[in-house]
């Protein structure tokens, strides 16, 4: 895990990110550069199984499942971060099944039909799934985004991330709308 001081920093970064001072189309041009660094920030606070990872040196697979809203700034928010060491690739998916060699997955809102199938494809495996629709964490994903107040902000779903031995840290569950 990262240090009291990184701690404070992602928290600081959270209340920036959420603040409803951004609007209108500033918002919307901000939106998904602000979604790219929680995602990043999720990675931090989030522990994967021992086994998970083929070495100690394995990379961390952040994938993204349908229509690539990001345009650039995941690869840029993601640009020379580690976590724990291990370098972040970016992948885009075409198939739910592919998101078993992710570590984190996020479901666009074009591909929200697929969640079934998404969840049904990790069953038995530790992808955090993270996504943007209405319903996502009810409906079985770990972490859903969503705006309230022109604020982004976070839901969890903990038994998900449990059946998946996926170990959120307790100061992002102080931080999120807990779903169970």
């Amino acid at each position: 895990m990262r240090s009291n001081a990184f701690i404070y920093a992602f928290l600081s970064l959270f209340s920036i990110f959420s603040s409803p001072n951004l609007q209108g189309q500033e918002a919307h041009f901000h939106e998904y550069q602000v979604k790219a660094v929680f995602l990043l920030h999720f990675t931090y606070f989030v522990k994967w199984p021992a086994s998970h990872f083929a070495t100690s040196n394995s990379p961390l697979r952040l994938c993204v499942l349908g229509a690539n809203p990001f345009q650039g700034k995941l690869e840029a928010a993601l640009a020379e971060e580690t976590v724990e060491g291990r370098a972040i690739q970016v992948h885009y998916l075409r198939q739910p099944l592919e998101a078993r060699q992710c570590e984190l997955v996020f479901l666009t809102t074009s591909a929200f039909s697929l969640l079934p199938t998404l969840l049904k494809a990790v069953q038995h495996h530790a992808v955090l799934t993270v996504g943007e629709s209405p319903g996502f964490a009810k409906q079985g994903g770990m972490i859903g985004l969503y705006s309230e107040k022109q604020a982004i902000k976070f839901e969890i779903n903990r038994q998900a991330a449990q059946q998946a031995h996926i170990k959120l840290h307790y100061k992002l569950l102080k931080l999120a709308r807990i779903i169970d």
